[in-house]
C-alpha cells in the first residue's frame, strides 16, 4: 500500500501466490489503478495470465514455458501464440488436469 501511494513504482509486480491469492491480487490491482499504475504478476503463465486479463490496468505476465515442466499436465495447456497467450474458455483459471498428473502427486506427498 505504501509503495502504491507514493507512487514508487511504475509497474506493480505482486505474487498472487504470495500475496495471499487471487482475491487479494485483485485488491492490489484497484490500488495500483487508483494511482494509474499497471499490473505485471510475478509467477507462472496459467494465473498471471488470469490475472492480467480480469483488469484493465494488466500490462503483461510472465511466462517461461521452456521451464514449466508441468505444462502436459493439463489436457488443455496454456495456448502461446505468437507472443500472446489466448485464455481458455473454461470457468475460472481453465485448468484441467489429466488423472494420471493428479494421481502421480498425491503418491509425490504420500497423500
Amino acid at each position: 500500500r505504501d509503495l502504491i501511494g507514493a507512487q514508487a513504482a511504475d509497474i506493480i509486480q505482486a505474487d498472487p501466490v504470495i500475496c495471499g491469492g487471487i482475491s487479494e491480487w485483485m485488491k492490489i490491482a484497484a490500488l495500483a489503478s487508483a494511482e494509474h499504475l499497471t499490473m505485471a504478476p510475478h509467477g507462472g503463465a496459467h494465473l498471471g495470465s488470469t490475472c492480467v486479463a480480469a483488469v484493465h490496468n494488466g500490462l503483461i505476465t510472465e511466462s517461461y514455458t521452456r521451464l514449466q515442466a508441468y505444462l502436459h499436465e493439463f489436457v488443455e495447456p496454456i495456448d502461446f501464440r505468437d507472443g500472446h497467450i489466448y485464455m481458455s474458455e473454461r470457468p475460472g483459471l481453465g485448468l484441467v488436469w489429466h488423472e494420471s498428473a493428479i494421481q502421480k502427486r498425491l503418491a509425490q506427498t504420500g497423500s
